[in-house]
């Protein structure tokens, strides 16, 4: 019940991230598996952040808002994809990423730095929702 006026509520509030199509804030701190379910109910995904241009609108969109979040990548398959047929993830990595600390269960992560991490599927953190 509540779980559905929320994702009525924020069903009107989708905005033109640019290059990244229509994105949504969730303010909210979901473990990985957990936050694109919930994208994928309201009927979007993870961000895909696979070029420089993507990640410069993606910033300028959290700007003010949570500088760090959960991407739509992982490297459950052995190597680190991202998800819904974009590729393998080339770019973007901080300088001393990937680096596996955390096991083979690991998703991508967007520092405040604005590059990537590899971070445990099963913490905690914020997300934003593309589509």
């Amino acid at each position: 019940p509540s779980n559905t006026l929320t994702l009525t509520t924020l069903a009107n509030y989708w905005v033109n991230g640019g290059s990244v199509g229509y994105l949504l804030w969730v303010h909210r701190s979901l473990n990985w598996d957990e936050a694109r379910k919930f994208c994928q109910d309201m009927g979007g995904d993870l961000p895909v952040l696979n070029n420089a241009t993507k990640r410069i609108d993606m910033m300028n969109f959290a700007s003010g808002k949570s500088s760090s979040y959960w991407v739509c990548g992982n490297d459950r398959s052995g190597a680190w994809l991202w998800l819904n047929g974009y590729g393998q993830v080339t770019d973007g990595w901080r300088y001393d990423q990937p680096n596996e600390d955390e096991g083979d269960d690991t998703c991508l992560y967007m520092s405040s730095s604005e590059t990537l991490l590899d971070y445990p599927c099963t913490n905690s953190n914020n997300f934003y929702c593309q589509k």
